[in-house]
């Protein structure tokens, strides 16, 4: 039994910790589903065709970088994306996330040759840290007229655990980093 348990911390730990030499931040990996409930319809005789594409904000270039694409569904204007995004979240860096939204209506992987649907920004902290694991965001840029509320729902999947698992790695890493510290008669604050 006492294996397991230091087996299961010996993955936890592993998953990234804190290294004093090269400064990397412990970081884990989220989960992220997005769905979206009362698109605009951009088509003339049936639903739009939703697909969303995740944009990351470079730290130090602020340049926005696609991460990753849904998969299409055909004539919905709620869609429930099956696809998930998958990214490192860094508990000490703002990683600002932008969702655009469009109704594909070619196989063209050129988006400007679909139409804008709408888009929405946040950070990873704020869908890590939303209430019970979900963000509701208002779409912008859709020419929703007022009284129709467009939104993207983002669901953070097994927040707690993933959380207190990174917590944990977090503590540890601290901790020996405060022991290494001490050997070398330095203090840390």
């Amino acid at each position: 039994m006492e294996e397991d348990v230091m087996d299961k911390l010996d993955d936890m730990a592993s998953v990234s910790d804190f290294d004093p030499i090269t400064g990397n931040i412990p970081a884990t990996k989220v989960e992220i589903t997005v769905s979206c409930r009362n698109l605009l319809d951009k088509d003339t005789f049936s639903k739009s065709d939703p697909l969303c594409v995740l944009y990351i904000q470079g730290i130090e270039s602020k340049q926005w970088r696609e991460f990753g694409r849904t998969e299409v569904i055909d004539n919905t204007l709620n869609p429930d994306f099956v696809r998930k995004y998958i990214l490192d979240y860094f508990f000490e860096e703002k990683q600002n996330l932008r969702f655009d939204l469009y109704d594909v209506d070619s196989k063209s992987p050129d988006l400007s040759k679909h139409d804008f649907l709408g888009q929405t920004y946040c950070t990873l902290g704020e869908i890590v840290g939303s209430p019970g694991s979900r963000l509701e965001k208002p779409l912008s840029g859709c020419g929703a007229s007022v009284g129709e509320e467009r939104f993207m729902d983002l669901d953070f999947a097994d927040d707690a655990a993933i959380f207190t698992e990174s917590m944990e790695a977090l503590i540890r890493a601290l901790e020996r980093l405060n022991e290494e510290c001490e050997c070398l008669d330095l203090q840390v604050s």
